[in-house]
């Protein structure tokens, strides 16, 4: 991926990615910032696949939920959440939000939009 120019939020001309963007919007897909989005995908750019790391499966819907022994495993989240190489107070306070929300998740007495409504706003907090 190459990205030549990012638009500045003040500057009226068109970005390389307005393109990309109408493209998925077509296709449902909903970017909540799209300067954010635009900066995040050129810094990937100008940093290079070297620097990229993609994390996916982070809900475990492809892989185990358990190990072959019977352990529960941990989502991709778990693990940056336990990481020693995050400050104490994040690990503290996803926590604090999986403690919370977790149980909402698996609850089967909980209806459908209910639930949704607590995942987003689990997700959302977890990314604030």
């Amino acid at each position: 991926l190459k990205v030549d120019v990012v638009k500045n939020q003040n500057d009226s001309a068109p970005s390389p990615f307005d393109n990309y963007i109408t493209a998925w919007a077509a296709r449902g897909v909903h970017i909540s910032n799209p300067q954010r989005f635009e900066a995040i995908v050129a810094s990937i750019a100008s940093d290079g696949l070297r620097h990229l790391q993609v994390i996916s499966d982070f809900d475990i819907t492809i892989s185990s939920y358990k190990t072959v022994t019977g352990r529960d495993t941990v989502s991709s989240h778990g693990v940056i959440e336990t990481s020693p190489l995050l400050p104490a107070e994040y690990t503290k306070q996803a926590r604090a939000l999986h403690d919370k929300y977790y149980p909402m998740e698996t609850s089967l007495e909980i209806d459908e939009e209910h639930k949704t409504q607590a995942m987003v706003e689990w997700w959302s907090k977890a990314h604030d």
